[in-house]
C-alpha cells in the first residue's frame, strides 16, 4: 500500500514538473512570438434605399502605428480608375470602445490611420457602387453584383493576411460566389487581400444547375429565367468548359460558376472575366434571337480562366497603391481570348466551319470601317491605354487582336507545315507561366511563341504588332483554303459619335458630319436612330449598317428636359469590303490545316 502510495506521489509529482515546464514553455512562447494578424471583412447592402453597400472591416492584433487603406487606383481586369474612392462616404475609424481613431483622406482613394497602440481598429463606410463601365448596373431591389476590388477597401500593412469575410444576404436571396465557404452560412475564408479582388459575390433569388468536368464542380446560375430555355443556354457553357480544359489538359479550379443575369427590354450582350467566375448580362430577346453572340461571349469569357488569370503579364499584377496598365500586350490578353472564343465554339460542335468563317468576315468587315483603324500599333496603345479613351481603345484592341491571333495561327501553321499552331504556344505558355504562377514579360510572347514552332516571327510582330502595316486577310486565309476578295466600296456612315452607357448622352461628335449638321450637340440623350431605339452605344454601328446612302432619318433626342425631333441625312464613306468567294480547299495542305484548324475536336 505505502508502495502504492509512494509511486503515486512520485507520478504526481512528476506530472507537476512537467506541467509547469509546460506552462513556462508557452508564456516564453506567447511572449516571444507576435500576436496573431486577424482581419474581419462584413458586407450588407443598405436595403432602406438599395443604392450603397455597407462595409465594416475590424483589425486585430494591430502593431502599426499607421494604417494606410483604400481602394486600388488602376486595375484592369477589374474596370477601376483613381476616382473609384470618391463613391466612399461615412469613412470612420475607432478603437475596441467605440472611441474614434484620427485619420487623413490622402487622395480618391487613400486614407491614413494615426492607428497607434489601438490594438483592435475598426473601419467602416458607405460605397455607392450601382454602375459599372463595362457591365452596367451592379445593384437594385432585385440583385446586387459585388466587384470585390471594387468594393473592399485594402489595409497596406496587412496585405499578406488571410480575410475572414462575412456577409449579410437579403431575405429570400441567394449567394454565389467561388469564395472558399467556412462551416457557416455565408462566411468564406480568403487568402489575403490579393486573393479577394480577383472575386464576385452575386446575390439574388436565382436558379442552379450544376454539371463536373473531371470531378470538378461548375455551377450555372440564372437570375430571371421566365420564358427562357434553360438547356439551350446550358448547353453552352457545359461545352465550352469540357472543350478547352481538354484544350490545356489543365482544370485550374475547384468549382467554376457561370452567372447569366437576364434582364428585359433590349441591351447589349456583355461579359466579365474574374478567377473563376464568368458573369454574363443577357436580354429575354437576345436569348431567342442572337444565342451565337452570347455562346462567343461565354466561350472568350471562360478562356480568361487561363489567359488573363492564370497566365498574365508581370506588369499586371497588383500593387497595393497603384496599379498602372503599362503592358504592350493587351491584344494577347484580350484578342486571343476573343479568337479562341470563337474558335473553341467550332471545335467544341457548337458553331459550323462556315458559321466561324462568316463571323470572322464580318470582323474584318467592322474593322475596316472602324473610323480609326490608323490607331497607334497594338503595343503602343496598350502600353499607354489610360493616354487615350480607354473603352474605344479596349474595343479596338479586342478587335484587332482577335483577327491579328487568327492570322498569326494561321502563319505558324503554314510556316511549320501545320505541325505546330498557336494551340501548342499557349499549352507551353500555361505550363511554362501558368504552372509556376509567375506573370511573363512583354518579350515573352514572341520568344515563346519562336522556342515553341521553330520559326522566327520577329517579322510577323514588327508588321502587326509594333506596327501599323495592313493586316494580310486575303493571303492568310488561302492557307486554310478560304478564299476571300476585297474591293473598294462606299458603306452609309453619320460620323463618328461616342455615347455614354449610363444614358446614352452624346460624349463626342465628329466635326461636320450627318449628326452634327442635323444640330445634335454633345450632352443631349440619343433615345432613336430611323425609329430604332438606342440602348446602348455599340448598338449605333448596326443601326448605321442597316441604312442607305443619302436616306433621310429622324433622329430622336432629349435635351435639357425636352424631347427633341432631329432629321440627318446618310453620307457616304469609301471603305474596303471583304466578301467570301469559296471555302473550297484547292490543295491537300490547304484540307489538311483546315481539318486540324477547325474540324469539331470532341465527341
Amino acid at each position: 500500500m505505502r508502495k502504492n502510495k509512494f509511486i503515486l506521489k512520485g507520478l504526481l509529482g512528476k506530472l507537476a514538473i512537467y506541467t509547469l515546464i509546460t506552462f513556462l514553455f508557452l508564456l516564453i512562447s506567447s511572449h516571444s512570438a507576435s500576436p496573431q494578424q486577424n482581419l474581419r471583412y462584413y458586407l450588407e447592402i443598405d436595403e432602406q434605399t438599395w443604392d450603397y453597400f455597407y462595409v465594416n472591416i475590424t483589425i486585430k492584433n494591430n502593431q502599426f502605428e499607421k494604417l494606410l487603406c483604400g481602394l486600388p487606383e488602376i486595375y484592369p481586369w477589374l474596370s477601376l480608375d483613381h476616382h473609384t474612392g470618391n463613391n466612399i462616404s461615412e469613412f470612420k475609424v475607432s478603437d475596441r470602445y467605440g472611441e474614434k481613431i484620427l485619420f487623413n483622406q490622402i487622395n480618391s482613394n487613400s486614407w491614413l490611420i494615426e492607428a497607434m497602440d489601438k490594438d483592435i481598429v475598426n473601419i467602416s463606410y458607405k460605397i455607392s457602387n450601382k454602375k459599372d463601365q463595362v457591365l452596367g448596373e451592379r445593384l437594385s431591389r432585385n440583385f446586387a453584383r459585388v466587384d470585390c476590388g471594387c468594393v473592399f477597401v485594402y489595409i497596406r500593412e496587412f496585405k499578406k493576411s488571410p480575410i475572414y469575410l462575412t456577409v449579410r444576404v437579403p431575405d429570400g436571396w441567394k449567394l454565389a460566389t467561388a469564395l472558399k465557404p467556412t462551416n457557416q452560412f455565408f462566411e468564406y475564408n480568403v487568402d489575403n487581400y490579393e486573393q479577394l479582388i480577383k472575386h464576385t459575390l452575386y446575390m439574388a433569388p436565382f436558379d442552379e444547375i450544376y454539371f463536373r468536368i473531371k470531378e470538378h464542380d461548375c455551377f450555372i446560375i440564372i437570375d430571371g429565367r421566365q420564358t427562357v430555355d434553360v438547356r439551350k443556354l446550358s448547353a453552352i457553357p457545359a461545352k465550352v468548359a469540357f472543350y478547352q480544359t481538354k484544350l490545356f489538359n489543365d482544370i485550374p479550379f475547384d468549382q467554376y460558376l457561370f452567372i447569366f443575369k437576364i434582364f428585359s427590354g433590349q441591351r447589349q450582350v456583355v461579359s466579365k472575366a474574374y478567377e473563376n467566375t464568368s458573369v454574363i448580362y443577357l436580354t429575354y430577346d437576345s436569348i431567342k434571337e442572337n444565342i451565337f453572340d452570347i455562346a462567343k461571349e461565354i466561350s472568350s469569357n471562360f478562356f480568361q480562366l487561363w489567359n488573363g488569370n492564370r497566365f498574365y503579364p508581370e506588369s499586371m499584377k497588383w500593387d497595393e497603391l497603384k496599379q498602372h496598365p503599362c503592358t504592350s500586350n493587351f491584344w494577347f490578353c484580350y484578342g486571343v481570348s476573343d479568337y479562341y472564343g470563337s474558335l473553341s465554339l467550332v471545335r467544341a460542335g457548337y458553331w459550323s466551319e462556315e458559321d466561324f468563317i462568316n463571323y470572322n468576315i464580318d470582323l474584318i468587315n467592322r474593322f475596316f470601317r472602324y473610323a480609326d483603324k490608323q490607331m497607334p500599333s497594338m503595343a503602343t496603345l496598350s502600353s499607354h491605354i489610360m493616354k487615350y479613351d480607354y473603352k474605344k481603345s479596349m474595343a479596338f484592341i479586342r478587335l484587332k487582336g482577335q483577327l491579328i491571333g487568327l492570322l498569326l495561327d494561321l502563319r505558324i501553321r503554314e510556316l511549320t507545315d501545320n505541325r505546330r499552331s498557336l494551340d501548342d504556344v499557349m499549352f507551353f505558355i500555361n505550363k511554362w507561366f501558368g504552372n509556376e504562377g509567375i506573370g511573363y514579360q512583354d518579350s515573352d510572347i514572341l520568344r515563346a511563341i519562336c522556342a515553341v514552332t521553330g520559326v522566327d516571327l520577329t517579322s510577323f510582330f514588327d508588321l502587326y504588332i509594333y506596327g501599323t502595316a495592313d493586316l494580310p486577310f486575303i493571303e492568310s486565309w488561302q492557307h486554310a483554303g478560304v478564299f476571300l476578295e476585297s474591293k473598294l466600296d462606299t458603306v452609309p456612315d453619320l460620323g463618328e459619335i461616342n455615347i455614354s452607357i449610363d444614358g446614352n448622352i452624346v460624349t463626342q461628335l465628329a466635326k461636320n458630319s450627318p449628326l452634327e449638321n442635323s444640330e445634335l450637340k454633345i450632352g443631349d440623350k440619343l433615345v432613336s436612330l430611323n425609329d430604332q431605339q438606342v440602348y446602348y452605344p455599340q448598338q449605333i454601328e448596326r443601326i448605321v449598317n442597316s441604312l442607305s446612302i443619302g436616306q433621310e432619318i429622324d433622329v430622336s433626342i432629349q435635351r435639357e428636359g425636352l424631347s427633341l425631333m432631329l432629321i440627318a441625312r446618310v453620307a457616304g464613306k469609301p471603305c474596303n469590303v471583304v466578301s467570301l468567294v469559296s471555302l473550297e480547299p484547292q490543295t491537300e495542305h490547304q484540307q489538311m490545316i483546315r481539318k486540324s484548324w477547325l474540324a469539331k475536336q470532341i465527341p
